[in-house]
């Protein structure tokens, strides 16, 4: 797999009126799957949109290859998009809008291999007005892989995709990557993130958090979680003498205990309680990433970076 950048943001800040979409944003991807996640709001949209010319940066460039991106510019030439919002003139068929998204590129996908695998080759002469959601969601995927670009940028891709369909994507999405593409996903599905991801960039009030591998984003996230039966004013002093720093919560009448010490917190636990079901695990990646973006609520910009590949 290829190391060389291919898209960069490079100090880009974007603001909608007093709201900072991005602010201060740097970061740079080369081949492999990359997913971007983040709250609603946090910027995802907002660097696609600037990657792929649909915006302007009020400061700052994005480049993607050697080629700065304007609206039209040589670089649009080099990425295949799927947004999340998909609409297609309901009068054209299936066959014509890929011709059409086809014409745009020097080298594209032949039309019809590209409906083969999007599932549409029965589709082909349909309207675009009579598709259900998950073919639109098909056609719009199809649009994004056409132009045979070496970027390739998808808004929630399995939206509306049966489990079949979204197999077949994932698939697809980690035969890129390996072939040496670029592949930006933003998606809210962890289970999703975790089969496809190379590496995962974490974005929070338009500032990238965190930028690494699956593995590498778990072990941002410092601590063992320790769940067992108690409650919490039983436990809450005897932890606190053992690591002050652990964060202690209650949840269906199990205690959760995250720490640094977890071998001297499960020795005094089952050395305290009775049957207290002591369960012992490392941090999921639903709460490395929770963790992480509510780190970035700060403001700051320092970054974690080995996993930019």
């Amino acid at each position: 797999m290829s190391t060389a950048t291919t898209v960069q943001w490079r100090r880009v800040s974007k603001h909608f009126g007093e709201v900072a979409a991005l602010d201060d944003f740097s970061l740079s991807l080369g081949a492999g799957v990359h997913c971007i996640l983040g709250a609603n709001g946090a910027g995802k949209s907002t660097a696609f949109a600037l990657l792929t010319g649909a915006r302007r940066p009020d400061r700052g460039e994005v480049w993607v290859a050697d080629h700065r991106v304007r609206r039209g510019g040589e670089a649009s030439k080099l990425i295949g998009f799927a947004p999340q919002a998909l609409t297609f003139p309901a009068t054209l068929t299936v066959e014509e809008v890929l011709r059409l998204v086809a014409a745009h590129y020097p080298a594209p996908v032949p039309v019809r291999e590209v409906l083969n695998w999007a599932g549409l080759a029965e589709q082909a002469r349909s309207l675009c007005g009579g598709l259900s959601g998950g073919q639109t969601r098909r056609l719009g995927l199809a649009c994004a892989l056409v132009g045979n670009a070496p970027v390739v940028v998808l808004d929630e891709p399995v939206a509306g995709l049966d489990v079949p369909g979204q197999q077949q994507l994932h698939q697809l999405i980690r035969a890129l990557g390996q072939e040496g593409r670029t592949v930006l996903v933003a998606s809210h599905d962890l289970g999703e993130v975790e089969q496809i991801a190379n590496t995962i960039q974490l974005i929070a009030h338009g500032r990238l958090v965190a930028s690494d591998d699956v593995a590498g984003i778990k072990d941002q996230l410092d601590g063992i979680t320790l769940t067992f039966t108690s409650t919490v004013d039983q436990v809450l002093p005897m932890i606190y003498r053992c690591d002050p720093g652990a964060r202690v919560s209650l949840s269906c009448g199990r205690v959760e205990a995250i720490t640094e010490r977890p071998d001297a917190v499960a020795r005094l636990i089952l050395n305290t309680l009775p049957n207290p079901g002591l369960l012992i695990r490392k941090p999921t990646l639903a709460e490395a990433i929770e963790s992480l973006l509510a780190g970035g609520d700060n403001g700051r910009n320092d970054v974690k970076t080995d996993g930019q590949r």
